[in-house]
């Protein structure tokens, strides 16, 4: 192999900012339930219980949102700082083992058992198997379909040339 192959890794955003919309309107709604609730009950009237137990569980649910959403807003925040980079060199293979790694993990080339390409539900990775484990590079992460088919090809090159020399 001639020189490294290198691309910008970036996970989607766009399941972080839904459950934060989600999470958001889960919080906006529990905390005017928690606010405005004049029943002794839970659940419009499934579940009885005294007014002031109904309105503490509205509340902790309230704050179990919130504290969803600034999960969430941290991971993405987190995420949007921090580049991370899939490369093949000589050597080895680095990427992230998923979207939320600190570092990206480092496979050395005769440590690669196989590889497999998939899609499920409309979305396309390449799945790389090592020894100590695998990683799951999603096409969206990369920069393009060029640089998902790039990386593949090179990558089925070197385990090839692992495996039969």
């Amino acid at each position: 192999m001639e020189g490294d192959l290198e691309y910008p890794y970036r996970a989607r955003q766009s399941p972080m900012i839904l459950a934060v919309v989600l999470f958001g309107v889960c919080f906006v709604f529990l905390a005017w339930v928690a606010v405005n609730n004049a029943e002794d009950s839970l659940l419009f009237g499934m579940i009885k219980i005294s007014l002031d137990m109904a309105n503490l569980f509205y509340a902790g649910a309230a704050a179990v949102s919130l504290l969803l959403v600034a999960i969430r807003i941290a991971f993405m925040v987190r995420r949007a700082r921090r580049e991370m980079w899939v490369r093949l060199t000589p050597t080895g293979f680095s990427a992230p083992e998923n979207p939320w790694a600190r570092e990206p993990t480092w496979v050395p080339l005769r440590e690669i058992e196989d590889l497999y390409v998939y899609k499920h539900r409309r979305r396309e990775f390449i799945e790389l198997r090592h020894r100590r484990g695998k990683l799951i590079i999603p096409r969206s992460a990369l920069p393009g379909g060029e640089a998902f088919g790039e990386l593949h090809r090179a990558l089925v090159r070197v385990t090839r040339a692992m495996k039969h020399g």
